[in-house]
């Protein structure tokens, strides 16, 4: 009896200790599960996270610009968009920095899905079909990123039909963009900078993409990449008109708020010196004070040297009055001296001629 409660307790024992051990592994085996799909969803939100428009992001804090590629171009072909991540601090293309529309191959099979490395760069290159592209970017083999394309190679010739498409599938299997946003592409993505290119349906970009603007037939304008940096590009001529005239509009409103006043002041300043020295010196002295209380006027030079020169002919013509009063007054003094002596002198020669006038007669008598 005995040996057999014995043998059910050490049977009892067992299970609960393997009851445990089942129970332990199986909370161990959750808590990795966890951490491993907590740790995957952090990384996927940390590249996909979208930056609205309103914020300013300061990226120089973000990305390492000083990486040998600082820049990772990741284009989805089925939505025709591009996006391009920037290394940050840990080494890991995790902060979108910008995003692009473009064209990809009209076929799903004419532009590879894979990771590629930029290769070679041209300026203008020809194209399969004749045409020419600008800031072409080789990939791999016959695939590139560049232009929309042009009937030769000139700025002024591009096939605005085909620039129309952009956002749409389009070429023979390279990737389309904007020149504006190749170009940047060109200047800043190095030899050995990854591009992948892959296909997801209804993926929403993790930045705004820009608006496009349709070409018309009609418009001159037509033959120009609206984003083209070129020197002649008409679209860029009249943005920096319509901004110059903004500019314009804003200075003069700015000068006639703020100017208003102070110009009345120094023309009533400019008009009483001329001829009056008293009352534009009152003048002056009343516009210093209430200038000081208000605000200091901002004279031109013009009025300082109009104000100098009244200055110079006042003090000039105060100083020939001086001179003139002295020549007076000398003048003055000689006469006067002359009337008291000038009496003096014929009276006494009268006198002798008198008395020998006088005494000749009685020398006669």
């Amino acid at each position: 009896m005995i040996k057999n409660k014995i043998h059910k307790c050490w049977r009892l024992g067992v299970g609960i200790l393997l009851l445990n051990i089942a129970i332990f592994t199986v909370g161990c085996s959750s808590k990795s599960v966890d951490s491993k799909e907590t740790t995957t969803n952090s990384e996927t939100t940390v590249a996909q996270t979208t930056v609205p428009e309103t914020t300013t992001v300061n990226y120089k804090k973000l990305i390492n610009f000083k990486a040998e590629h600082p820049f990772y171009i990741k284009v989805n072909k089925k939505e025709n968009f591009a996006i391009v991540y920037g290394i940050d601090k840990k080494g890991k293309y995790s902060v979108p920095y910008k995003a692009f529309v473009c064209s990809t191959g009209r076929e799903d099979d004419f532009t590879p899905n894979g990771t590629f490395t930029v290769s070679e760069k041209y300026r203008w290159r020809l194209m399969v079909d004749n045409t020419y592209a600008q800031y072409a970017v080789r990939i791999q083999g016959q695939i590139m990123l560049h232009s929309v394309p042009y009937t030769s190679p000139e700025s002024d010739a591009l096939e605005y039909w085909e620039y129309n498409k952009l956002g749409q599938v389009a070429s023979l299997g390279c990737v389309r963009f904007q020149v504006a946003d190749i170009k940047w592409i060109y200047d800043n993505c190095p030899e050995g900078t990854k591009v992948k290119i892959y296909s997801k349906a209804n993926e929403e970009p993790v930045l705004p993409l820009p608006e496009m603007q349709k070409l018309n037939e009609s418009d001159p304008r037509s033959s120009w990449d609206p984003s083209d940096p070129d020197e002649n590009n008409p679209w860029n001529t009249d943005s920096k008109t319509s901004k110059k005239k903004r500019k314009k509009k804003k200075k003069e409103t700015e000068t006639t708020t703020s100017y208003s006043n102070t110009d009345s002041e120094e023309e009533t300043i400019g008009r009483e010196t001329i001829g009056r020295e008293t009352t534009a010196k009152s003048s002056y002295t009343n516009n210093k004070t209430t200038t000081k209380k208000n605000s200091k006027p901002k004279t031109t030079k013009k009025t300082t040297k109009k104000e100098n020169t009244t200055k110079k002919r006042n003090t000039k013509e105060t100083t020939k009055k001086n001179t003139t009063k002295k020549k007076t007054e000398k003048q003055t003094e000689k006469k006067t001296e002359k009337i008291t002596k000038a009496p003096t002198k014929p009276t006494a020669k009268a006198t002798e001629k008198v008395t020998e006038a006088v005494k000749e007669t009685n020398s006669q008598e």
